[in-house]
């Protein structure tokens, strides 16, 4: 959220594209929050959806989004795209819009015991896998 914040500090006009839950920190941020909720509204993004979180959610997000999005981006004329490297419809938009595309890539601080977490869900997930 810092560099969202220094962005408008240096009166750039911010439009921030996430979920009603991060609503408040967006906007605290001075940029302009927009939905995206009703793009998946079964998506309610609790933990125990993770698994929902696939391949299949993220294209079916960006084809959901695609038209309303672009349209809209349109007319705003962005100069530029900022978008996580998941949120495939970032790219898409800017490709489309003919306007430089940045991707944002976060990870994890990983140490002994996040990567002790991190294996017990992998051998969960890959035993649960070996089930179906």
């Amino acid at each position: 959220m810092e560099v969202v914040k220094e962005l408008v500090q240096r009166g750039n006009d911010v439009r921030y594209y996430s979920y009603a839950m991060m609503k408040e920190r967006i906007e605290a941020t001075g940029s302009e929050f927009i939905s995206c909720d009703q793009y998946d509204p079964q998506m309610d993004l609790k933990p125990e959806d993770a698994e929902r979180i696939s391949t299949e959610l993220l294209v079916n997000m960006t084809l959901a989004m695609d038209d309303g999005l672009i349209g809209e981006m349109e007319c705003w004329k962005p100069d530029c795209i900022v978008a996580d490297s998941m949120a495939a419809w970032g790219k898409l938009a800017a490709f489309k819009l003919s306007v430089p595309f940045m991707s944002s890539t976060t990870t994890f601080d990983f140490n002994r015991y996040s990567a002790k977490v991190i294996m017990e869900c992998y051998h969960k997930s890959t035993v649960k896998n070996a089930r179906k």
